[in-house]
């Protein structure tokens, strides 16, 4: 009897809260009129504090929190520049100029308000809040594909709410943009699994993907491995639909379908790097290179790993060993980008596994599981109560607050899933989440950075969680016998969340066991080839690049002719058999030559790969 006094206590307080948040839910409109104020008043507050310096060591004058947001700096400059290009020379000189796309349109926001407000958060405030309410629309139109209205408006109300997040949208960062763009994807997507489609919506679905496509390339063009899992896993799951229900979607399907065709040709375009030919004889002099020219020369070094060694393996012209070579390339790129990371910022208090590195795919499956747990649950209770290098203290406190939130978000989403096994939806979201994180940790050695760059999935985690709060919340109503309660369901519940943080704790001091890599299993050009990748890693865009023997007195021809070798990109330069020279330098460019690196006297007998970098305005050639 009093169990059952108990449990009827404890059912009428849960319909009591759930009346009152879905009071203040009820409506979309007000939901986003309202987060619109509040992120309007905490823009001028940062805006205030900043001119006033209330706080100096977090908040700089123009209202950029460093301590999180630093890259914005980056990003202020170059709006402050293109306002300048945009007022002097007009829209064709400022559309022209290689800047991302958000700072072009900040740049607008800057040369109106600039005279007002000077080049401050504030003044970019119509973008940052035109990105934020958009993330809350889409938020809630996910959230009620997934679970209905309630779970929609709920989902953007917590979005709304998330502090970091929240500050995050009023810096000079493109994050909001690209979260935009990539909810917009993943919307169209969902609606293949909880919609049936005639031709007009196909059509309509397929120029919006389109667009949102599009937009994720612009501000992120390594992304389209993402699109294309997300792709992937909705085609399968719009498979399982088919089969579950017994009929065929024609419509449903015509969209991925066509996405994955592109998309494979796309990636095996991708895996192949880009060829380019040094003419042998060279047909032109070139400039001298006792003549440095007008630009800005960079000092240079050059710098041999171990792996360096003239005896070089050939490789096998076999089906089987080109998916082997693809593999190992792309592994090369993950590695070399996650190297990147863990000499970017070797000082930051938040780096994690900056002693791993992918010699080869083996390192890469090996360190999966671990990518995993730290995607899914870093920054880990252990580090909750130290002070970060840049936030401090309360920093630290605020994300494990948050982190704690999303264990919980974690556990819901899997109590949804358990109670609706059927529900695709949700699946996808699940998918998308875990393939996300794991990835993003391959990578991202600064949990840091990883915090911010999962937003994205910790708002499909929220959208999940808030769906199995409300199933929950539904069950109790309706008074379930099977439904939680203090005597039963709810010690289980509680025994899982355990676990699971329980999981989490374990994970901060998990085996971190990879191997080392065998170097010499690394892909090598043929006995003597002067064959080598070029990979750029200076963060610039190279518009230039000369090779030349080293006795010769002009550096010949530009290798990359009229294009351009993207920051992450890498092009593989080939020789002529009969080419001769050993000895060879080497000359790379931005645009019109305002900055240039020199690097000389190249054994490229002993050299597969070069990567360039720059390190406190030093450009180094690492040679392997």
């Amino acid at each position: 009897m009093e169990q059952r006094l108990i449990n009827r206590a404890v059912k009428e307080k849960l319909r009591r809260l759930a009346a009152r948040v879905s009071v203040f839910f009820s409506s979309g409109r007000r939901l986003v009129a309202a987060a619109a104020v509040l992120h309007v008043a905490l823009a001028v507050t940062l805006f205030w504090a900043g001119r006033a310096q209330v706080v100096p060591s977090l908040l700089d004058r123009d209202g950029i929190m460093e301590s999180f947001a630093f890259d914005s700096y980056e990003y202020q400059r170059g709006a402050v520049r293109l306002a300048g290009i945009l007022k002097e020379s007009g829209l064709r000189a400022w559309a022209a100029e290689p800047e991302p796309a958000h700072v072009k349109l900040i740049a607008i926001q800057f040369a109106l308000l600039s005279p007002l407000l000077g080049y401050s958060t504030l003044s970019a405030e119509p973008f940052n809040l035109f990105c934020y309410v958009a993330i809350l629309c889409l938020v809630m139109l996910l959230g009620r594909e997934v679970g209905g209205r309630r779970v929609g408006l709920a989902a953007a109300g917590v979005v709304a709410l998330w502090p970091t997040f929240l500050l995050h949208t009023t810096q000079f960062l493109k994050d909001p943009l690209f979260i935009v763009g990539a909810l917009a994807l993943i919307l169209i997507v969902t609606t293949w699994l909880t919609r049936t489609y005639n031709w007009v919506s196909a059509a309509g679905m397929g120029a919006l993907m389109t667009a949102a496509t599009a937009l994720l390339l612009l501000i992120r063009h390594k992304f389209g491995v993402i699109i294309f899992a997300v792709v992937f896993f909705a085609f399968a799951l719009l498979v399982v639909r088919q089969v579950l229900e017994r009929r065929l979607l024609y419509w449903n399907l015509i969209c991925p379908l066509l996405i994955l065709a592109v998309g494979t040709l796309t990636l095996f375009s991708l895996t192949a790097t880009g060829h380019k030919l040094k003419q042998y004889p060279s047909s032109r002099g070139g400039q001298l290179k006792a003549v440095a020219g007008p630009g800005k020369q960079a000092p240079a070094v050059i710098y041999y790993k171990s792996s360096v060694s003239p005896d070089r393996t050939k490789a096998r012209p076999t089906y089987t060993a080109r998916l082997s070579e693809a593999a190992e390339r792309i592994t090369a790129d993950l590695g070399e980008t996650r190297h990147r990371y863990n000499v970017g910022s070797p000082e930051s208090g938040s780096a994690i596994d900056l002693d791993v590195e992918f010699k080869s795919s083996k390192d890469l499956v090996l360190y999966l599981p671990r990518a995993f747990q730290i995607g899914l649950w870093s920054p880990f209770p252990n580090t909750w109560l130290g002070a970060g290098t840049r936030v401090g203290s309360a920093g630290r406190l605020l994300s494990g607050v948050e982190t704690l939130a999303i264990y919980l978000c974690q556990f819901l989403a899997l109590l949804g899933l358990w109670r609706e096994p059927r529900s695709l939806s949700s699946w996808l979201l699940l998918l998308i989440i875990i393939f996300g994180v794991t990835a993003l940790a391959l990578v991202v050695s600064n949990v840091g950075t990883l915090y911010r760059f999962r937003y994205l999935f910790w708002i499909l985690l929220i959208i999940l969680g808030v769906k199995g709060l409300e199933n929950i919340s539904a069950r109790l109503k309706e008074g379930t016998s099977g439904a939680l309660n203090p005597g039963g369901g709810l010690k289980k519940a509680a025994i899982v969340f355990i676990c699971l943080f329980t999981a989490a704790v374990s994970s901060a001091c998990s085996s971190r066991a990879i191997s080392t890599g065998d170097e010499s299993e690394a892909r090598h050009a043929s006995p003597g080839s002067l064959d080598f990748t070029l990979v750029n890693f200076t963060g610039l865009t190279i518009h230039v690049v000369y090779v030349s023997p080293h006795d010769s007195p002009g550096w010949e021809e530009n290798i990359l002719g009229g294009e351009q070798l993207l920051d992450g990109d890498s092009v593989e330069i080939k020789f002529s058999p009969e080419e001769k020279a050993a000895v060879w330098d080497i000359r790379a460019e931005d645009k019109d030559g305002k900055n240039f690196a020199e690097w000389k006297s190249l054994d490229l007998r002993g050299i597969s790969k070069l990567t360039l970098s720059v390190d406190k305005d030093v450009a180094i050639a690492e040679a392997e």
